[in-house]
């Protein structure tokens, strides 16, 4: 079982989407699940399904397979919360907090092939809680001046606490939203001379893949011919042909 979160310290970089689109790609043949711990929770709203339990019952101390719901074939997923200061105030004296996520997900070693984290731009109990327990951490950027900036805040983040890390944790960028252009083009261009954990393959700005949200399906289902959707695999499959996932 692998665990990703995907993050970054800037927001607007299409976390979500890529949280979604990955596992609509892994989906045809692993089974994955997905945790939403955006206290948005757009990736919960965006697969309009209704749900009791959330991220929060299970940090509490619930079975976390009480707060598992389905959404098709090969992904389930575990709601996100809209309220962060709850969770934050409820567990404020709780000893080793920054790991119950890790031991939690510990129980469902053979359930899964892939657990996928949507995390909010910030550095929160939830955010160390999926840093804790991840295998690898993917962070979106978009390529504009300064884009770079909230990769480099995580690489020294991720330095810092690692200690409590996993200590093969891999960090792994990979540029998003890419308009047509010579200034995107000349940020990922420049940032191959300086990063060699930044993906070759990119994501090209689609409306269809705004579109996914809105009708609560995957682009490699919605569109599969679009950019949208080729760009995902080919982002997928270099990650898998890295041994990255």
């Amino acid at each position: 079982m692998k665990i990703i979160s995907i993050i970054n310290e800037k927001g607007g970089t299409g976390k979500t989407t890529s949280t979604r689109e990955i596992t609509g790609v892994l989906k045809k043949n692993k089974k994955c699940l997905l945790i939403d711990c955006d206290y948005q929770a757009n990736l919960t709203g965006s697969f309009g399904i209704e749900f009791d339990k959330t991220i929060y019952n299970v940090m509490i101390g619930e079975n976390i397979n009480n707060c598992i719901l389905e959404i098709e074939k090969n992904v389930d997923i575990i709601p996100g919360i809209i309220n962060s200061r709850d969770l934050e105030r409820d567990l404020e004296w709780e000893s080793e907090k920054e790991t119950i996520l890790k031991n939690k997900l510990e129980e469902l070693e053979k359930k899964y092939d892939y657990i996928l984290i949507d995390c909010r731009p910030d550095m929160r109990l939830l955010e160390k809680n999926a840093l804790v327990c991840s295998d690898v951490v993917l962070t979106p950027i978009e390529p504009h001046n300064y884009s770079l900036d909230g990769f480099d805040i995580l690489e020294e983040l991720l330095k810092t606490i690692n200690p409590i890390l996993k200590n093969d944790i891999k960090h792994i960028g990979f540029f998003s939203r890419v308009a047509i252009g010579n200034a995107p083009k000349m940020v990922i261009e420049n940032s191959d001379n300086v990063y060699e954990n930044i993906l070759d393959n990119y994501i090209r700005h689609s409306v269809k893949l705004q579109e996914c949200s809105l009708v609560g399906k995957f682009i490699v289902d919605y569109a599969p011919r679009t950019n949208g959707a080729l760009d995902y695999k080919n982002l997928v499959k270099e990650l898998q042909n890295k041994n990255f996932i």
